[in-house]
């Protein structure tokens, strides 16, 4: 008896166990996405830039049909050089050069392009360069046009020293490679802190070699104590404008310890460059695709150098490394919650593998969005992209509760990948290189899976993710908080999405 107790119970248990389990997967769906890729497609922070320099003495403003041209050729990072001739011995920088800068920022933000920013006094090693304290000012007397445009920016290179602002032919604040004592080591290092205390915690500063960085960090220059100083520590990336051109990158890498160094550091924080001379030992197809790969490369010089480039369309890898400069985000699953009611919650899990060289920066920002015929829904959630490294696989998921007031029908889930919380500039937003995802007029990602609200408020479960293993979805925390304006993190003890009416 006590026998056939224990069968009944086992039969009854597996009865509730399929029933939960096809109630589970009754309203979730587990949908896989073809390999059908556009890989040309166009993503902000990435990709070959092109140049842009001018000097105060002869201002030439950035065009609108310029930038418009770059864009249909999927530009979207622009290398944007200043050379402030005119200011060389002015202790403060002209009303007019800042007004001239906004300029720049106004059309390049209306466009959803970025700059890579470098700013020096010098275009001939015969011209004469700027002292310490009045570069010091100058970066000061800049730093509110470039907080308050922070989001058209790239990265900023440290410039500001010799000419071309590549560190070499200076004076004697900062003397030259090879003959710099302690003292000019240190106010190349102020130079280099200046910068970072005055532009947005959001901004990329850009050196020019690994011992930089190193020996600035090591200086004790940033130790204060101050929260803040950490942060800026892992702002600091690099820009190698030798790349691939010797065996050492002409000098960018002093021995193995900084070479590996930079392998690492890449991983977090980003590298642009350009190569200044052919060098077949690296520059051929298959070792500078494996090199890019190694340092994460975000973005190249598309004019320079020639010999380089066009060895590279020759041998036909030019195209792929235009495809995979920074990331390359493919699309490869989904689970989410196909019925629901009113006021229950449902799954979002979306899941994609980087084929780029680099992960994404300064994306901290995605908004989970559900359109019907006459209503949109939506909430946004925080994501991590710059864990988001090549090579690997990727996750974006939330559990979200649908609110009171979302009428009954068929919506459609659509992603958004921003770079800011206000969600402002769409043309900034990243998309898939799916083909069946991409929309280029709103720039949201489309999902094709769909979720039907229905008036049972029986018909509401998580998903199983199960079937989704390659990688794991990073929770939100306390140590996250500071990285998100106060607005958002309150929006972010709610879980309920807001909707609006279309009709």
């Amino acid at each position: 008896m006590a026998l056939l107790n224990k069968n009944i119970s086992k039969i009854i248990l597996f009865i509730i166990f399929n029933i939960i389990v096809y109630r589970v997967y009754g309203i979730c769906q587990f949908k896989e996405y073809t390999k059908s890729f556009n890989k040309d497609i166009s993503n902000p922070n990435r990709g070959f830039y092109t140049t842009a320099i001018t000097r105060l003495s002869n201002f030439k403003p950035l065009t609108k049909s310029r930038l418009q041209n770059l864009i249909e050729e999927g530009t979207t990072v622009l290398y944007r050089a200043y050379c402030l001739d005119t200011l060389r011995k002015e202790e403060h920088v002209s009303s007019d050069f800042i007004d001239k800068l906004q300029d720049d920022f106004d059309l390049v933000e209306s466009l959803g392009i970025q700059l890579i920013i470098r700013i020096y006094y010098s275009y001939t090693k015969d011209e004469p360069d700027a002292r310490l304290k009045i570069v010091k000012q100058h970066i000061k007397d800049l730093k509110s046009v470039l907080t308050s445009n922070s989001k058209s920016i790239f990265a900023i290179q440290i410039g500001f020293i010799g000419t071309y602002g590549e560190g070499y032919y200076t004076n004697e604040d900062f003397g030259n490679k090879g003959n710099i004592n302690d003292q000019q080591w240190r106010n190349r290092y102020e130079v280099i802190k200046t910068v970072l205390l005055n532009t947005s915690s959001d901004t990329v500063i850009l050196v020019r070699t690994p011992e930089i960085k190193i020996n600035f960090l090591n200086s004790g220059i940033l130790d204060t104590g101050d929260i803040v100083d950490e942060k800026n520590r892992n702002r600091l990336g690099y820009f190698n404008d030798c790349f691939l051109s010797s065996d050492d990158d002409v000098g960018t890498y002093e021995n193995d310890d900084e070479y590996n160094y930079v392998k690492k550091d890449t991983k977090r924080v980003p590298i642009v460059g350009e190569t200044c001379r052919n060098y077949e030992k690296r520059t051929n197809c298959e070792s500078a695709i494996k090199e890019m790969e190694r340092m994460h490369f975000s973005s190249l010089n598309s004019e320079y150098h020639e010999s380089v480039l066009n060895s590279w369309k020759e041998n036909g890898c030019y195209k792929e490394i235009s495809q995979r400069l920074g990331y390359q985000l493919q699309l490869s699953h989904m689970v989410a919650t196909t019925e629901s009611s009113a006021n229950s919650m449902i799954t979002f899990h979306v899941e994609g593998y980087n084929n780029g060289f680099a992960a994404p920066f300064d994306y901290k920002y995605a908004k989970v969005i559900l359109k019907s015929d006459n209503m949109q829904c939506s909430k946004r959630i925080p994501i991590k992209a710059t864990q988001w490294v090549a090579g690997k696989y990727f996750s974006i998921c939330s559990y979200l509760q649908l609110p009171k007031n979302i009428r009954v029908g068929k919506y459609e889930y659509i992603l958004e990948i921003a770079d800011s919380a206000s969600h402002k500039n769409y043309k900034r937003n990243i998309l898939f290189v799916n083909k069946s995802t991409q929309n280029l007029n709103d720039r949201l990602n489309h999902l094709h899976q769909y979720i039907t609200v229905t008036n049972d408020e029986s018909s509401t479960s998580y998903c199983s993710k199960s079937k989704i293993t390659n990688s794991y979805c990073p929770l939100f925390d306390d140590n996250d908080q500071e990285a998100y304006p106060s607005d958002f993190v309150e929006e972010l003890k709610s879980n309920v999405m807001k909707c609006t009416s279309l009709s």
